[in-house]
């Protein structure tokens, strides 16, 4: 069923609530009351049994949805029993709380398929981008003469990219989305590399050390998450990739805190001259575990 049905649906129990609750007020006991109770205890059932909000309740597999409508099979129940004791209008106003909670079940769903369907549309978005930046990626180290070096740190964000669009055709939306954006953070720092670490870092003018302090702190910055995005899985199923690279890395966090050191006190020559060394240190223990970037 549709969103655009299901919200079609909303409205018409939010009708069928305030109807219910205006007869409620209005009960008198008499032969037609007892019909139009009579039918309205069908209908309500049918809606939170069989209807096709009860299906699309069942299968969202939204525990709110389905707490919402065992909600109301309670409400229902406890509206026979009114019934049976002969206080129609208090079953009324129970079946009202019934169809309210079927009501708000519904939307709950509604809400899901708007999410999930913007989830869809930005992983496409998303995966666009990364293939263009794949593209690009292979483009470059060919242009530099870095094909075969670099291979080994493309395949590995290709194995991440295939594995995005597996969980994507199986509906995790949200971990496809993860792996998708660790391919697509992996491809920005292996491209800075080839052609920042190769090319601009030569023709870089900047006005102030600080400026140069910032741009190899945020260098830093990219490469540590290269080692989060590419080695988290080396590191957890081999014991020697995680001692070398944890290893350098202790080594790299030492000479950051140095370069932040010297950072404050305002002597920068010293500052990027310790954050290139804490840089040096990451390129190592990516390196390390077989998968070559520049640097």
């Amino acid at each position: 069923m549709s969103t655009k049905r299901i919200r079609y649906l909303v409205l018409l129990l939010t009708g069928l609530m305030m109807v219910t609750l205006v007869t409620a007020r209005g009960a008198d006991g008499g032969p037609g009351a007892d019909n139009a109770l009579a039918s309205r205890f069908a209908y309500i059932e049918k809606l939170i049994e069989r209807s096709s909000v009860a299906r699309k309740v069942e299968a969202s597999a939204i525990d709110e949805a389905n707490a919402k409508r065992h909600a109301a099979r309670s409400f229902y129940r406890q509206a026979q029993d009114a019934h049976n004791a002969d206080d129609d209008k208090t079953a009324l106003e129970l079946l009202n709380r019934a169809i309210r909670d079927m009501s708000e079940a519904a939307r709950m769903v509604t809400r899901n398929e708007i999410l999930e369907e913007r989830r869809k549309q930005d992983f496409q978005s998303r995966l666009v981008t990364v293939n263009a930046l794949l593209a690009a990626h292979d483009r470059i180290r060919g242009e530099d003469g870095a094909k075969e070096n670099t291979d080994s740190i493309h395949s590995l964000i290709q194995h991440k990219v295939s594995q995005a669009e597996g969980l994507y055709e199986r509906g995790d939306l949200i971990p496809a989305r993860n792996q998708l954006d660790e391919a697509y953070g992996a491809l920005t720092v292996a491209i800075e590399g080839l052609r920042g670490g190769l090319t601009l870092v030569h023709v870089l003018q900047f006005t102030t050390k600080k400026d140069e302090y910032e741009y190899e702190s945020g260098r830093n910055r990219s490469h540590r998450m290269l080692v989060e995005v590419l080695l988290k899985d080396k590191m957890r199923s081999d014991p020697k990739a995680k001692q070398i690279v944890e290893g350098l890395m202790n080594q790299a966090d030492k000479a950051r805190v140095i370069a932040t050191r010297h950072a404050d006190t305002g002597d920068y020559t010293a500052a990027i001259a310790a954050m290139e060394t804490s840089t040096a240190h990451i390129v190592r223990a990516i390196r390390g575990v077989g998968i070559y970037i520049p640097g």
